[in-house]
Formats: C-alpha cells, structure tokens, sequence
C-alpha cells in the first residue's frame, strides 16, 4: 500500500484539458408575416432610434454652443436629417455611374429600388418626429 501514495519518478502531471469550443446557434429568419413584419419594425427602430439621437445631440449642441432657441432648434434639425436621408435613398438610385456591358442584372436594380424606399421611409419618419416635435415644443 506504501507504493500506491508514491508518485513514480518519471510522472508529469497532465497539462489542462483543451475545452471544447462552444458553437453558437445562428439566428434563424422569421418563417411568418407577422415575425418578418416584426424583424423589420424592429430595425426600422433602431435605425430611427439612432439617427434621431445623433440629431438629438447635435440640437443640444447648437442651443447650448450657439445660444439658439430649443423649441426651433429641434424640429429643424429633424427635417433637415429627414430630407437628407430621403435625399441618400434618391442618390442611392441615380449613383450608378459605371455600367457594364451587359448591363444590371433585374436583381440588383429591384435591390437599389428597395433600398431606396427604404431611405425614404426612414427620411419621412424622421421628418415626423420634428414635426411631432414641433407640435409638442
């Protein structure tokens, strides 16, 4: 029994064991309407969500740096960040300068109109928001 509590002289304690590498599930699209109109309400308010906040900060910088009045300053931005976006979304459709020789694929331009309204349902979206803005300052 003596033998058993020896540890033998050419012993080497095992090093650490390798873990297995933890493979995350990719999401999965939405199978239904209603889950697809979900998912796309859901990033419609994210973008807006974010492109209002930048438009937020910089109102707050214009009244706190530039003395301007809050209850105008706001919705102008709001419109002026809406026309642009809705502008972005027109340029997005005339920028294709490059054509070639075969052309665009229906797929690609179908693409560019999609974007496009996009864009400019964002734009009116934003546009919206100053205008609720307006009416609530």
């Amino acid at each position: 029994m003596s033998g058993e509590l020896r540890i033998p002289e050419g012993w080497v304690p095992p090093g650490p064991v390798p873990e297995k590498p933890r493979v995350k599930p990719e999401p999965q699209p939405p199978t239904t309407t209603l889950g697809m109109l979900g998912h796309g309400l859901k990033r419609l308010a994210l973008v807006v969500g974010g492109i209002s906040s930048g438009a937020i900060a910089l109102s707050l910088a214009l009244v706190f740096l530039a003395d301007a009045d809050a209850s105008s300053t706001l919705p102008v931005v709001f419109y002026v960040t809406g026309v642009l976006v809705a502008c972005g979304g027109l340029w997005s459709l005339s920028g294709h300068e490059w054509v070639p020789e075969s052309g665009y694929d229906q797929f690609e331009k179908e693409g560019w109109v999609s974007d496009a309204f996009v864009y400019f349902g964002i734009g009116l979206t934003i546009i919206a928001i100053g205008a609720a803005f307006e009416l609530l300052l």
